[in-house]
């Protein structure tokens, strides 16, 4: 490797003495002029002056002049702390000084000056790459609580040596641990968001509640027609009646509203959403209605009739939470029950030999499903709002017996099934 660099320096002497042979008198004389120029801003310690002078004005005679290639290095020696390009240039003009520069026939002293600037730079670069192997060394992405500290001292550096070589990696480096810092700050958030969410997710429907809903008719063509016979009553009881029902509205409520988790993650859930008793009153106008009495006398029309369901709400939820404070679910229930009309009604009757009286009375022990569909937002540790759809058949079972006849214990037993479909919204406390 010695002598592959000497032949090299040979080599180098051997083209500088070449291109010395070549410099004319004129030459001699302008570099001689830009010499002492320079060097007056030198010693003015004007170092950007003198050396911007320098490449400008003798930028042809540097490779050849040793005499301006030490001002040179004398600027730079001033002027590279504060730049990685004048480094560089530094080191470039060092290599070019000792590649070429004949310590036997330049002035002993200026050579020993340069032979110092290259020791204290050579300095410098073991410094600057003895700091960067440690930095290189010690950084692993994946200790985080090392990369603060590594950070910290990477920027100090590059503020302070401004000059550094690895000005690239070393921002490169910081570069890294920031995202890997950022990385870990948005994994650490959502890890916090994750386990409030969770539990959130988990609270849904964790307590028992009570609701209470109110439902309208959906579609139109509801009014009740008056029944005026015997048989259009018994078709109105027995389900074969083809006219509006008169439905008004519908009260619902819930008293042991529950879920019963089936798997919770960090933002849904899928539950049985459960409500142990459920109770629903559903009124109907019949204020056309001439021939059905509220008592056995006929002293007052019938001007409603009025229905009652009891049962349970049960079926599957998925509930997603969608921030710390509000969650949304879509969910099925159906609801079995036993259904009845509340009391029951009379009506009188010519059968073409008598009037007789009849009572048609509400069969309690009488089984009933439907269905219901919604969407349900909850506001945690609040409330709960639940837009829904009701739909099914209204079930009654009623017995219609003459009443004034002794003896007649004559029963008809008589069954409705009538489709319905209801929209409502549902509170939840």
């Amino acid at each position: 490797m010695t002598k592959i660099y000497t032949c090299l320096v040979i080599a180098a002497l051997v083209v500088a003495n070449t291109a010395l042979s070549q410099i004319t008198e004129a030459d001699k004389s302008k570099i001689k002029n830009i010499y002492s120029t320079a060097e007056q801003y030198l010693l003015a310690k004007k170092y950007a002056t003198s050396l911007e002078y320098l490449n400008k004005e003798g930028a042809a005679y540097l490779p050849v002049s040793d005499s301006l290639l030490y001002l040179k290095i004398k600027n730079l020696e001033a002027l590279y702390r504060t730049d990685l390009v004048l480094t560089k240039e530094l080191e470039s003009s060092l290599k070019l000084f000792s590649a070429k520069a004949n310590k036997y026939s330049f002035p002993e002293l200026k050579y020993a000056e340069v032979s110092g600037i290259y020791a204290s730079f050579q300095g410098f670069r073991a410094k600057d790459k003895a700091f960067y192997d440690s930095v290189t060394r010690v950084t692993n992405l994946e200790k985080p609580e090392t990369l603060p500290g590594i950070k910290k001292v990477a920027t100090e550096y590059l503020k302070n040596y401004v000059n550094t070589y690895y000005t690239k990696d070393l921002n490169g480096y910081i570069a890294s641990i920031d995202n890997k810092l950022t990385q870990l700050a948005f994994a650490k958030k959502k890890r916090e968001q994750d386990s409030v969410y969770r539990r959130r997710v988990k609270d849904i429907g964790k307590k028992m509640n009570i609701t209470v809903s109110y439902l309208i008719p959906s579609g139109s063509g509801t009014a009740f027609t008056s029944l005026n016979t015997y048989n259009e009553i018994k078709t109105f009881f027995d389900g074969k009646y083809t006219g509006g029902l008169g439905e008004k509205y519908v009260l619902n409520a819930s008293v042991g509203s529950t879920m019963i988790n089936l798997y919770s993650g960090s933002r849904a859930k899928v539950a049985i959403d459960w409500s142990i008793f459920d109770g629903e009153y559903a009124v109907f106008d019949w204020s056309s209605n001439k021939m059905l009495k509220n008592t056995e006398t006929g002293a007052e029309d019938l001007q409603e009739i009025k229905s009652i369901k009891a049962g349970t709400r049960i079926g599957p939820l998925i509930a997603v939470a969608l921030t710390k404070k509000i969650a949304v679910a879509v969910y099925y229930n159906a609801r079995p029950g036993i259904q009845f009309l509340m009391k029951p009604v009379y009506f009188s009757w010519n059968d073409g030999t008598a009037i007789n009286t009849y009572t048609v009375a509400p069969v309690i022990a009488n089984y009933n499903f439907s269905n219901e569909v919604g969407i349900k937002l909850f506001f945690f540790g609040r409330v709960s709002i639940n837009p829904y759809l009701h739909f099914g058949n209204y079930n009654w079972k009623n017995d219609i017996k003459k009443k004034n006849v002794v003896g007649d214990n004559t029963v008809t037993r008589v069954q409705a099934n009538y489709t319905f479909n209801n929209i409502g919204i549902r509170l939840g406390f």
